[in-house]
């Protein structure tokens, strides 16, 4: 009854939230997450060795 599969104007406004969860600010959440994880990923091969 009036329910859409897809509701464009609200996920513009409200997105799903990203599978990882940091407590950084959202605007810079997608590149902080990669940045620490590629440090995680580094110190992880540097204690490999």
């Amino acid at each position: 009854l009036g329910h859409s599969p897809h509701l464009p104007h609200i996920s513009s406004i409200c997105p799903p939230p990203p599978p990882y969860q940091c407590s950084v600010n959202p605007r810079n959440s997608s590149i902080a997450c990669l940045r620490m994880k590629a440090k995680e990923h580094i110190q992880s091969i540097g204690k490999s060795w």
